[in-house]
């Protein structure tokens, strides 16, 4: 092994804060600009999308594509990232020939260091890592200088790996109420086609910052708010993203809750209403909402499926 290099306390970590790691990607010839280039112009048009870079750290995240389209063809605008003012994200990237077996090294390199600890670490350190990710997928990010990723939450894990350029990436503790409301959260995974949370600026906390160089990734733990500010130069990097058993776990049982909060709403006034506990201090009664609301689903596929 030899691409990743993470500190000794990275796996109980992972999910609970973000840290920084380091890695070696950035020096294959396939993951140099000219080349991503070249692969991001013959990819399917809908995996890439592409906004203008001056965008605002409260921008709508979702519409942030639409709303602030590129000026110009995306050609153009590969052709000079850096006076081009653009922001330009590629989803599976590695579908390419030329990025498949570079990423699925990455891939597989992180998986083994999973096994691996899991087989020597002791039970108290385990954290939420499992060798197994759900829906996992990579992306790419080619940004101009300065360029803007606005305040958002993702329902996935993150490793983001930085491979030209330098950023600011700007994270909240993903249990930090006061940035990201619980009722958001489960707005989030109870309605994924509506917005992201919105940046709050007078509640929000202060975040904490990991400057990324060449060479340099963070940990974005699942649900944790984030933006990325860009330096003075074009920025390349990429992000590997999944879920955990436990991040599954957790954003079935948000699921659960709107649902769930939906229908308390809705009794007359007067009936008592249960408090709708939050999701994380009982994993207990979190596999339990997760549990019910995947059978709920299950039961409407076989009922669509008989119509």
């Amino acid at each position: 092994m030899g691409t990743l290099h993470f500190d000794e306390d990275w796996f109980s970590n992972f999910d609970r804060t973000s840290f920084q790691f380091g890695h070696e990607l950035a020096a294959h010839p396939a993951l140099q600009l000219d080349s991503l280039r070249e692969i991001v112009l013959s990819l399917p048009k809908d995996q890439v999308f592409a906004s203008r870079a001056d965008l605002k750290i409260d921008t709508d995240f979702d519409r942030a594509h639409v709303d602030n389209a590129i000026e110009r063809t995306l050609e153009l605008t590969l052709a000079d990232m850096a006076t081009t003012n653009a922001y330009v994200m590629v989803r599976q990237p590695d579908s390419h020939p030329r990025l498949k077996p570079v990423l699925e090294l990455f891939q597989n390199e992180l998986r083994e260091y999973i096994r691996k600890k899991r087989e020597t670490a002791p039970k108290s350190q385990l954290g939420n890592v499992s060798e197994r990710f759900h829906d996992s997928m990579l992306y790419l990010f080619i940004s101009s200088p300065n360029s803007v990723t606005p305040f958002h939450v993702d329902r996935y894990s993150t490793l983001l790996l930085q491979l030209q350029g330098e950023k600011d990436v700007m994270i909240w503790d993903r249990t930090d109420r006061d940035t990201v409301s619980e009722e958001e959260l489960e707005s989030l995974f109870g309605q994924p086609y509506l917005n992201n949370p919105s940046y709050k600026k007078a509640k929000a906390r202060e975040p904490a910052s990991h400057h990324l160089v060449r060479g340099r990734g963070v940990h974005i733990p699942f649900t944790a708010p984030h933006w990325v500010k860009n330096g003075p130069a074009v920025s390349v990097s990429i992000s590997f993203i999944g879920k955990t058993d436990a991040a599954l776990r957790d954003g079935n049982a948000y699921n659960f809750n709107f649902h769930a909060r939906k229908l308390l709403s809705r009794l007359p006034a007067g009936v008592p209403r249960l408090p709708l506990r939050p999701v994380g201090p009982s994993p207990l009664v979190d596999t339990v909402k997760a549990g019910a609301i995947r059978s709920v689903y299950g039961v409407r596929r076989r009922l669509l499926a008989k119509a």
